[in-house]
């Protein structure tokens, strides 16, 4: 038996330049065919932290200075998706 794919909710945000911009609600935002996921921090990782760090173990985020991390100062990383 297939497991069902994950319910998927998209929302246009609007248009930046070229870019649209959308907010997508679903479980597994890594299989949506999307270019980025932001993902809030605060000393640690969130919900959908740890479930990005479960679904890719070999990114280094034990090395990600989440105390660093602010509005002001965000972060980047690529995870191999």
């Amino acid at each position: 038996m297939t497991a069902e794919p994950p319910a998927v909710e998209r929302g246009r945000l609007g248009v930046v330049g070229d870019i649209a911009c959308q907010v997508l609600r679903t479980s597994e935002p890594w299989d949506a065919g999307i270019d980025a996921i932001v993902v809030s921090v605060g000393s640690a990782l969130g919900d959908l932290g740890e479930s990005l760090a479960r679904r890719f173990p070999d990114t280094a985020w034990e090395s990600i200075p989440y105390h660093r991390i602010t509005p002001e100062r965000p972060s980047g990383s690529s995870a191999d998706c």
